[in-house]
């Protein structure tokens, strides 16, 4: 089994994803959008606009290699007024935490319903679920929003988000420790008291970047009591008794394929095969001899009857 627990995790405060299979599906929560309702909707009409910022939702895909993980999954429909906030769980029921490959990812794409059958994409944003060291990342998770109506590139809001950081300080690259170490339940939680921490951070970022509001989505992912990390088991080819042959469970099975053509083949020589035929001789002997002998008839267990046994006494 592949397993390493990390640098500066003990291997017993470390939970393995392959040994996750009784847990449910993957689920992570989409909080809500933070940044300026006007970006997602710039280069639009007043009409369009209205109309899409009352019909937002998000789309969440897991993907490998820019390859789709099964199906993807979304939110309900929301109204961007003031906040645009979803708290909504999605739930991708067709792959658990033990079938995540190391490389996974979560793509988010923020799209809005403009009309009937018709569905507008705003922006798209995406992480990786797991670390360089292979550990599940957890707790809340910021993702930048590319807008694809906006013309900002996405290499410009890095650079503001570089020019941001570089405004902070130290004060704010502290807040940022304190709150990965909340993430990792490495502190006491009290709900009361971290919503009103949360809230005056936000208005610290705020206020160091002068107003302006860089696009991102506030997603939470599951907290776990220790550290996930990614591990795979490795399973022998060969038997436990040794040797090189391995067992067949479906050897000396009848193929599918020629019992769906015998059954066919029956039904349509009903239609032309005369009703009176009777077996000659050595045909009856034959039909006698394979009636009287110990047949398992339901094909479960024991001595079977051959193909062309069988298409005799269909004959008659």
């Amino acid at each position: 089994m592949m397993r390493d627990g990390g640098v500066g995790v003990p291997a017993e405060q470390v939970m393995y994803t392959c040994d996750m299979e009784s847990v449910g599906p993957f689920r992570v929560k989409v909080e809500s959008f933070e940044g300026n309702k006007q970006d997602l909707v710039a280069g639009l009409s007043e009409v369009q606009t209205d109309n899409l910022l009352s019909n937002l939702f998000v789309v969440g895909q897991l993907m490998e290699d820019g390859v789709p993980i099964g199906l993807s999954t979304r939110t309900a429909y929301t109204s961007f007024s003031t906040h645009c906030r979803w708290s909504e769980l999605l739930t991708f029921g067709h792959c658990r935490y033990w079938h995540l490959p190391r490389n996974a990812e979560l793509h988010l794409s923020v799209k809005a319903l403009a009309a009937p059958r018709h569905v507008v994409t705003l922006g798209n944003a995406s992480f990786r679920l797991f670390s360089k060291r292979g550990h599940l990342k957890t707790g809340r998770k910021k993702a930048l929003v590319k807008l694809l109506n906006h013309p900002e590139t996405v290499d410009e809001q890095r650079t503001e988000m570089a020019a941001g950081a570089d405004r902070q300080g130290p004060s704010m690259e502290r807040l940022e420790k304190l709150i990965h170490r909340y993430d990792r339940n490495a502190m006491d939680h009290s709900p009361w008291l971290d919503q009103l921490a949360f809230r005056r951070i936000e208005q610290i970022n705020q206020a160091i970047n002068h107003g302006v509001s860089r696009p991102l989505l506030l997603v939470e992912m599951v907290r776990w009591d220790r550290a996930v990390s990614y591990a795979v088991k490795t399973y022998s080819l060969l038997p436990k008794g040794g040797g090189g042959a391995l067992p067949d469970p479906e050897l000396g099975c009848d193929s599918p394929v020629e019992h769906k053509h015998r059954k066919l083949a029956r039904s349509l020589d009903r239609a032309v095969v005369d009703r009176n035929l009777q077996p000659d001789t050595q045909e009856r002997r034959q039909i006698e001899a394979l009636l009287k002998a110990p047949w398992d008839w339901a094909d479960l267990t024991g001595t079977k009857m051959s193909a062309e046994h069988k298409q005799l006494l269909w004959r008659y």
